[in-house]
């Protein structure tokens, strides 16, 4: 048994390994196969039995000691012969054990290499192990089985003696306080540029680099919940790589809740870094469960989000994960102009977040009209509000809260500002309170349950399309654009070219909104010829589909001729169609539709002279019998001249 004792703490930890030769064979002898038993010595690195030899940086009198235990492993790579790779144990209880196991017809002048614990990975052929921390249990009996060690030595047929181990790595200690009593599933320690696989290369006479580097999280999953105190630290252990300069370095604590909360706390050092053969304390004395705060001084790179409670999606849970979903390298296409880091991820946020006055907000999902950067995962709001969205600048031609999205679905989220002001010099288009673009490149795409609310919208350029929930909508392929269960609420919406409540501009073969609500005050287009403005949407190149809407505007206009205004929407082309949407009337414009030329006709379609018309139950009934088994959502009446709100149809 081993012993393993820190600030008086001890704990027993025991790995056996079996011996992988499949005869019996006595020490010295070769069986048919020229498998040979072998015995070899390797020694702790001092007298004080001290296994890991990892001395705690903030107490110099502690340490995590412990001796070997009868059934240790190391694994014993003979490189000489293809780096066979073979498993050893150990009776002994001291610092200096001996390992009984077999290689294959080893010769005098073998090169040896050991490595601690003998369950690493090791890649086939090679003397590379493969050292993986992002999985971990938090216990200090875990850590005491992953501190990664190494030696080497030359076989001798009389006697090898591997010599001492040297530790390749780290342990953190995690102390966490909570400001009430919590029980905790899993913690994370993340932080830009963290790395928690790494390749370690033997080579040499007990030497060893390395390697290849994989970024990601260290996560602890307790073997049962562990109750954490108020205001108490409480001790997690981690292994880790050794690694430098690392930023925003932050603990995430996941409770055991049928619905997880999310305790977060950052490091206030400007830079952390892991030492190998070092304890490292991280003092995390203020856990939270609070709202996400956007200052703008976030890291440049971001961290990676996380799928703690392994529903599939990735929980946005500190202003890092959005920065992570800002960063270009993370948005860009690959070779095949097909994918990049977000295909086929969700994205969830668990938390409000609002942005800090001042912020100049950068779009999630990149910018492809300038950076050729996308968002081609779904982002779901989860129910949960943005407020603080302000812009103003000529960087990003498309810009929203979310820039260029493909093959996506944004859900659940509101979106609220001050001032989005989009002055490219040139074509500063696609501008919207949610999104910028949504289109399909290989299947669907859709915005569902989403409503912005902003002061002002506006863009500026000759191809300039504004809407109060996303600029424009096309289908590359015609698995279609879907905008469902939208809401707007902009003061002004002024565009160079196409303005719509909901969507600035469509094209595209298969678009449509249904049971979506316009609530703004002034929509309008300054282009001087050929203005596009519609309470719903400006612009429709491709047959679109509207069903259920409704466009409670104060003013719909353009002062460029000749115009196309209209009340539902400027311009439709043909194969379109409009059903059951109903308009707040006013002097001009008096019709649905502003295109004279259009053969589109509306159907069931009319103004209400006051906003308390919209809630008229026939009219309601109407729209949701017309739109609601598709869109998934529903319009439930207000009192008075309050509108009617959209819920989902459950």
């Amino acid at each position: 048994m081993k012993k393993i004792s820190i600030f008086g703490l001890a704990v027993i930890a025991t790995l056996i390994v079996s011996c992988s030769s499949s005869e019996v064979i006595t020490d010295g002898n070769q069986d048919n196969n020229g498998n040979v038993k072998v015995t070899l010595t390797a020694s702790l690195s001092s007298s004080s039995v001290t296994r890991t030899t990892l001395t705690d940086e903030s107490n110099s009198t502690a340490s995590i000691r412990q001796s070997w235990a009868s059934g240790d492993g190391i694994k014993v790579i003979n490189a000489s012969n293809g780096n066979e790779s073979q498993s050893f144990t150990t009776t002994s209880t001291t610092n200096s054990g001996s390992f009984t196991g077999s290689l294959t017809s080893p010769v005098d002048g073998n090169q040896l290499y050991a490595l601690y614990p003998s369950d690493l990975s090791v890649a086939s052929g090679t003397a590379k192990a493969i050292v993986d921390y992002s999985a971990q249990d938090g216990t200090l009996a875990g850590v005491a089985s992953k501190a990664v060690m190494y030696t080497a030595g030359t076989y001798n047929t009389s006697s090898t003696d591997l010599g001492t181990f040297t530790n390749a790595g780290a342990i953190l200690r995690l102390k966490l306080t909570f400001p009430s009593d919590v029980t905790i599933k899993k913690v994370a320690l993340v932080a830009n540029g963290l790395v928690n696989q790494d390749t370690l290369t033997l080579s040499g006479t007990g030497t060893a680099t390395w390697g290849t580097a994989t970024q990601g999280a260290m996560i602890a999953t307790f073997g049962s919940p562990k109750t954490f105190s108020a205001n108490s630290a409480t001790n997690v252990y981690m292994a880790a790589l050794p690694q430098t300069g690392l930023k925003s370095v932050t603990a995430i604590a996941m409770t055991n809740d049928a619905i997880p909360v999310y305790y977060t706390c950052q490091l206030s050092a400007a830079s952390v870094s892991f030492l190998a053969n070092k304890v490292h304390t991280l003092n995390f004395t203020n856990m939270v469960n609070t709202d996400i705060t956007y200052t703008g001084n976030e890291s440049t790179e971001g961290i990676a989000p996380l799928d703690m409670d392994g529903d599939g999606s990735s929980e946005m849970v500190i202003a890092e994960n959005f920065k992570w979903l800002q960063c270009d390298a993370n948005l860009v296409l690959d070779a095949s102009f097909s994918n990049n880091a977000t295909t086929g991820k969700t994205y969830k946020m668990m938390k409000n977040m609002s942005i800090d006055n001042g912020v100049n907000w950068i779009p999630l999902g990149g910018n492809a009209d300038s950076k050729n950067s996308f968002l081609m995962g779904n982002f779901d709001g989860n129910g949960k509000k943005v407020t603080g969205v302000n812009y103003s600048g000529t960087e990003y031609p498309t810009f929203g809260f979310i820039g260029y999205v493909y093959d996506s679905v944004i859900s659940n989220l509101t979106v609220e500002g001050g001032t989005i002001s989009n002055t490219t010099a040139s074509n500063g288009y696609q501008t919207g309170g949610v999104v910028g673009r949504l289109e399909t490149f290989t299947g669907s795409a859709k915005i569902i349950g989403c409503s912005a609310k902003f002061t002002s919208i506006s863009a500026t350029g000759s191809s300039a399309y504004v809407g109060g929930v996303v600029g424009s909508v096309s289908d590359v392929v015609a698995s279609g654009i879907s905008i469902n269960g939208c809401r707007s609420e902009i003061g002004t919406i002024s565009s160079a070219w196409c303005a719509g409540g909901v969507v600035g501009y469509s094209s595209g073969t298969k678009c449509s909104l249904m049971t979506c609500l316009a609530d703004c005050g002034t929509i309008e287009s300054t282009a001087a010829t050929y203005p596009y403005v519609g309470g719903i949407v400006g612009r429709s190149d491709g047959p679109i589909t509207l069903k259920g809407n409704i466009s409670n505007n104060t003013s719909v206009t353009a002062t460029g001729s000749p115009s196309r205004v209209g009340a539902l929407i400027g311009s439709i082309a043909s194969a379109s169609s409009v059903d059951y949407c109903y308009w707040k009337s006013m002097s001009s414009p008096t019709s649905a539709i502003g295109d004279g030329t259009t053969t589109v006709t509306p159907t069931n379609s009319s103004s209400v002279s006051a906003v308390s018309g919209f809630n008229d139950a026939t009219l309601i009934t109407n729209m949701n019998n017309a739109a609601a088994a598709t869109s998934g959502y529903k319009f439930v009446a207000g009192t008075g001249d309050n509108l009617p709100t959209i819920v989902k149809n459950e």
